[in-house]
């Protein structure tokens, strides 16, 4: 019953990617769309066109905690939080 449970999970996060991926090709098709979108360049995934996140955090993470995620995650969206655009 475990190896099920295990199954299930992970079918979810791959939901859960499969969900986010969408969500970052439909924003590049609606660049094009509007003739917004550059070409000739490579597209980055990034938590702002959720092309990249976080999985399911467990339930046993406390609410406060999840919120403090939630709070770094909308700082580094809104350009408050320096990201390295490239790792060396």
């Amino acid at each position: 019953m475990h190896d099920q449970a295990a199954v299930a999970h992970q079918a979810g996060e791959w939901r859960r990617l499969h969900e986010e991926l969408l969500d970052a090709v439909e924003n590049t098709i609606e660049e094009l769309v509007r003739g917004t979108l550059e070409t000739g360049r490579t597209s980055r995934f990034s938590l702002r066109n959720r092309g990249v996140g976080l999985g399911t955090i467990s339930a046993a993470v406390p609410r406060s905690f999840k919120a403090e995620i939630e709070d770094v995650r909308a700082e580094i969206v809104a350009g408050k939080v320096p990201i390295a655009s490239s790792l060396t």
